[in-house]
């Protein structure tokens, strides 16, 4: 299986495997490669160690942009994807340097402040092609005990970072002020708070 092939390329490190298998138990990564299956050159933006990127060329994606501004994180991905040719990590933010089919990003937004959070948004989508497509994973106010567990499991891990989260409701505004067509999937397995916003660009912007 696709996810087994990807969290073994962790297996230099006890903890990156782990924590490879954890991401594949808390993100819905199939249900996302799914979506983006049509899409040629895709930028997983916040790629952190990777493990989205790896499943996603593992899963046939034909070119791969991983970009996290943490080296420490890239250098294990650069590791675990070593001889396929399809993906290219990159320690640095995201720029608008590639045409891209798709962008994913799997909780990374509300880590950074709302005003960047837009500006992030507005670079992914110029570099989109015209019916492109936005794929973001995000946790969100309204799912109550959900978004409690999501939100302090996210504490446990990032204790330094002030998170800027929003409502379902909001992420589809913004989406949509920017030039989106978006849509709006909650997943209910496993019991986190687990949306998924799939905006696609407007062929009139």
């Amino acid at each position: 299986m696709t996810f087994l092939r990807t969290i073994y390329r962790f297996r230099f490190s006890f903890s990156l495997f782990l924590y490879a298998l954890i991401r594949f138990l808390i993100c819905p990564f199939s249900k996302m490669q799914t979506i983006l299956k049509n899409s040629d050159t895709i930028a997983d933006i916040g790629c952190g160690n990777g493990v989205f990127a790896l499943f996603l060329a593992q899963s046939g994606a034909k070119k791969i942009l991983g970009y996290d501004i943490n080296g420490e994180k890239i250098k294990n991905a650069q590791r675990a994807s070593k001889g396929i040719g399809t993906i290219n990590f990159v320690n640095a933010a995201y720029e608008s340097s590639h045409k891209l089919d798709a962008a994913t990003l799997s909780d990374v937004l509300h880590h950074i402040a709302p005003f960047e959070q837009e500006a992030l948004l507005k670079r992914i989508k110029a570099a989109l092609r015209v019916d492109g497509m936005i794929l973001i994973k995000e946790i969100c106010h309204e799912d109550g005990w959900r978004f409690s567990l999501s939100s302090l499991t996210d504490k446990i891990l990032y204790p330094r970072d002030v998170c800027h989260f929003r409502s379902a409701s909001a992420w589809k505004e913004l989406l949509d002020s920017l030039g989106f067509t978006v849509s709006h999937t909650k997943i209910t397995w496993p019991f986190l708070s687990t949306n998924l916003f799939i905006g696609t660009k407007k062929s009139c912007l």
